[in-house]
């Protein structure tokens, strides 16, 4: 196409200087020529429109065929208007006009085909400061060239006209279109430059918002100083602020972890009265003192200080108030909506980052201490025989519950220094992990002075003697000894402020409550006194049921204890003599009487039968 163009133009040139008087043919020749510079210019802008990221109009290939159109008839008509004679002077002046309004008609369509533009949006505002500044280099210099070719003394024009014949309309035609777009696409960047400012700025702060979130999302691994550093880092960055800082209250103190061109001096000295810490602590959101001069509560305290606008955002910690960011600018009303805003999104950022870090505390604790309390359930286990060892006659069996992980109650089997077997049934005051810890401390005891006692009173003389004074004020134990006689099949008991002993002798029920006070409340002579033992015939068939009070204080959802009165009723009936029955009958009775209600205390069962030889 390009070598097609310039021999049709070499050849109008030749053809021009060499038969200048055969007027018709060498028009032919020109409007072949333009004929072709128009496919090209069409095809060198279809080609732009596909690859450039120019969207296009409505109708454009329309348009395209309407300017090709339009460019044929200027320059069909200056041809025309160039052959014809004098003597057509009127002919020649509306040829002249019509010719002159197509070439503006060009003007409008190319302004319109320059189409919205919308790729300008994406550009970074520096890169449309350069491209509006050549923008309008091209709509000067186009339009500058476009009023030269039609100033008839101008040297363009002169040069056009002695040149190529139609090389003169061919440039108005260019530069109009050019002049056209070009201030078409000049209105859209324009528009478009407050926009960019706003988005960038939007921009940027959605930047510093994700950012922000990264380090809420990794404040388990930062500390909290951190995290109130990059606060502070990104309201100096995004609310043009001349200095802020963090400051926490603990108490009537003040204390400064993070802060930017600010001293701490300075810091403490506006907080030297007191005012302004209760001036922040009277809002519970962010708050814009607009003018500080003008808000009588604080402004004597800023006197001194160049400050003149002040954000201030309170910091909570679990819904209570630990501090405040503020933030201070050097202009009255110099913080924006969107700077408010800012720094509202990085309050609560900052107060999902404090909360995630005592959720996880928490967490870690309460793992911890449930390892704690597995390990000291498991050790208490090994401490409460799962089965008690088996004496001639006397069936025996057991269970125990506690309300919690460990608990408080406690059986064993121990044997006296005279070769009697001894059951204990003791319950320590509480529950949890400190009478876990006297239960403990009771089974060495026990073991230690079963040896040297002779009798179940002298043992709980001994267990008294050894932990008074030696336990907290507010804790005690209760105990019931009960020693075997195999051979005249007796039973002695002593009771150490322990539950009574219910027992079933010959089908009739009895509660027997020897006197005797709890283990660790008084001195050994108190004790040694109002301590009693009781021994009673334990013949075939009878039984014997030792409980905790968290059986007899046991509560169902009407807030009813299961009492004595239900507890002997259970023991009473039924003709079998297994322990192990009486002692699930009575785990049955009570599960069914609690229900869903949860345990209050720890319970604790232990049934002896004498099931005879």
């Amino acid at each position: 196409m390009q070598v097609a163009i310039l021999s049709v133009v070499s050849f109008a040139t030749y053809f021009k200087t060499q038969y200048e008087d055969s007027n018709i043919l060498l028009m032919g020749i020109y409007i072949v020529m333009t004929l072709l510079i128009i496919i090209q210019v069409t095809r060198i802008l279809l080609y732009f429109q596909k690859t450039l990221p120019f969207s296009r109009p409505r109708n454009f290939k329309g348009k395209i065929i309407t300017i090709q159109i339009l460019v044929f008839l200027a320059v069909f008509l200056f041809y025309l208007n160039c052959f014809l004679d004098l003597s057509y002077i009127y002919a020649k002046q509306y040829i002249g006009i019509f010719t002159g309004l197509i070439i503006v008609l060009l003007f409008i369509m190319s302004f319109t085909i320059s189409g919205k533009n919308i790729w300008v949006s994406e550009l970074t505002q520096k890169q449309k400061w350069i491209l509006l500044f050549f923008t309008i280099l091209s709509v000067s210099t186009s339009g500058l060239i476009l009023t030269s070719a039609y100033g008839a003394n101008s040297p363009i024009h002169n040069v056009l006209d002695s040149a190529v014949s139609g090389s003169l309309i061919i440039t108005k035609i260019a530069f109009a279109m050019i002049t056209g777009y070009s201030i078409r696409f000049g209105f859209t960047l324009t528009a478009t430059l407050p926009a960019g400012n706003i988005l960038k700025q939007k921009s940027d702060e959605l930047g510093s918002l994700q950012y922000l979130n990264q380090i809420v999302a990794q404040s388990i691994d930062k500390s909290d100083t951190y995290l109130y550093e990059t606060v502070l880092h990104l309201v100096m960055q995004h609310t043009g602020a001349l200095a802020a800082w963090v400051e926490l209250y603990q108490e009537d103190k003040i204390n400064v972890p993070a802060r930017a061109e600010i001293y701490n001096d300075m810091i403490y000295k506006l907080h030297g009265s007191g005012d302004l810490r209760v001036a922040f602590e009277s809002f519970t959101d962010t708050y814009h003192f607009g003018s500080i001069r003008k808000t009588e509560a604080i402004h004597k305290i800023f006197s001194n200080l160049p400050f003149e606008d002040m954000l201030m955002m309170p910091i909570f910690e679990r819904e209570v108030r630990i501090g405040s960011v503020v933030v201070v600018h050097l202009q009255e009303y110099g913080f924006d909506t969107n700077a408010i805003k800012m720094l509202t999104a990085y309050g609560n950022n900052l107060k999902v980052a404090l909360d995630n870090r005592i959720l996880l505390q928490e967490s870690v604790e309460k793992e911890r201490l449930k390892n704690e309390l597995m390990l000291a359930r498991d050790m208490q286990a090994k401490i409460i025989p799962p089965v008690l060892p088996s004496i001639s006659k006397f069936d025996i069996s057991a269970y125990y519950i506690p309300a919690v992980e460990v608990g408080g109650d406690y059986y064993d089997m121990q044997v006296l220094k005279d070769g009697r077997p001894c059951l204990l049934s003791a319950d320590v005051s509480g529950k949890g992990m400190t009478a876990a810890f006297y239960v403990a401390q009771l089974k060495g005891i026990v073991i230690s002075l079963a040896r040297i006692s002779n009798s179940p009173t002298e043992l709980l003389q001994n267990i008294n003697e050894a932990l008074y004074g030696n336990m907290e004020r507010n804790m005690f134990i209760t105990i019931t000894a009960l020693a075997f006689d195999n051979e005249k099949e007796q039973i002695s008991f002593a009771r150490a402020g322990h539950t009574p002993i219910y027992m079933v002798l010959g089908g009739e029920s009895k509660i027997i409550t020897p006197h005797g006070m709890g283990i660790g409340l008084t001195k050994k002579a108190n004790f040694d006194k109002n301590i009693e033992e009781v021994t009673i015939n334990f013949p075939f068939g009878s039984r014997c049921v030792l409980v905790s009070d968290g059986i007899l204080e046991m509560r169902n959802d009407k807030q009813e204890e299961f009492g004595e009165e239900r507890l002997i009723k259970v023991i009473s009936t039924g003709e079998t003599n297994s322990s192990e029955n009486i002692s699930s009958r009575i785990k049955t009775e009570t599960d069914s009487f609690r229900g869903k209600t949860p345990l209050h205390d720890d319970s604790t069962v232990v049934v002896i039968v004498n099931q005879g030889e």
